[in-house]
């Protein structure tokens, strides 16, 4: 019934649905895509489909009907805990490089396990969306190591417009090599006002937490900060790297620490 109602509503501009833990599966997504191809004057959509036994089909469908919707300025996707893997990152990408007007995007890929391969396909989207002023992504949980976030600092880096940036990579054995990578990247979003990271059980110790310190010390128009290090191997050098850089950032009116 709510599908038939919204495939009705082709006016609207901004819809918001919340799906979360209801067991739709890949053939809910279908009957919910050919409602939204439909609404092609959206510019905001949320749509929550955490914890749905959504797979590779499911983000094929959904794929489908958001390359279509090009007046995207706002897109946020919440997968959490479904099985889309890597095929379904890549069908994903596949739209989200057609969607250049979008500004900001929020995608939530936690335990999805997407694999350094699906970090790849959703690299090669990201880069081309050189308008986003705004990115959550949350990638906790996938297994994309070092090489992954190889992969992601490519595309970060030639996001300049960034201000917001957040990003989890919570449990993905990224260690030391992974932080440079990130960190190489980090230091030329020089426009960033807002920046988020969530980087606990990584297997950092004093080269990365090092790494970070040298690209957060560039980042002088940070207003917000929040840095979780936390079950990482965080000594003392560690914080004194990290100390140095905080006192450089004299514009900061939000920070938050965690380095349990």
């Amino acid at each position: 019934m709510i599908i038939k109602y919204i495939s009705n509503q082709t006016n609207l501009s901004s819809l918001s649905l919340n799906l979360y833990r209801n067991s739709i599966r890949d053939s809910g997504v279908n009957y919910l895509s050919t409602a939204l191809i439909k609404l092609i004057n959206l510019s905001s959509l949320s749509l929550d489909l955490g914890w749905n036994s959504i797979g590779e089909s499911g983000v094929n469908y959904l794929s489908t009907a958001l390359i279509k919707l090009i007046n995207l300025s706002s897109l946020s996707l919440n997968f959490y805990g479904n099985s889309i893997e890597e095929s379904g990152v890549n069908y994903l990408s596949t739209a989200l490089i057609k969607l250049i007007n979008l500004s900001s995007l929020s995608l939530n890929l936690e335990d999805n396990s997407i694999g350094e391969s699906g970090v790849n396909y959703l690299s090669t989207a990201l880069i081309k969306l050189i308008n986003l002023s705004s990115l959550s992504l949350n990638l906790e949980d996938n297994s994309i190591e070092e090489s992954g976030v190889n992969y992601l600092s490519t595309a970060l880096i030639k996001l300049i417009n960034l201000s917001s940036l957040s990003l989890n990579l919570r449990s993905n054995f990224i260690g030391e090599s992974g932080v440079n990578y990130l960190s190489t990247a980090l230091i030329k979003l020089i426009n960033l006002s807002s920046l988020s990271l969530d980087l606990g059980w990584n297997s950092i110790g004093e080269s990365g937490v090092n790494y970070l310190s040298t690209a957060l010390i560039k980042l002088i128009n940070l207003s917000s900060l929040s840095l979780d290090l936390g079950w990482n191997s965080i000594g003392d050098s560690d914080v004194n790297y990290l100390s140095t850089a905080l006192i450089k950032l004299i514009n900061l009116s939000s920070l938050s620490l965690n380095l349990g």
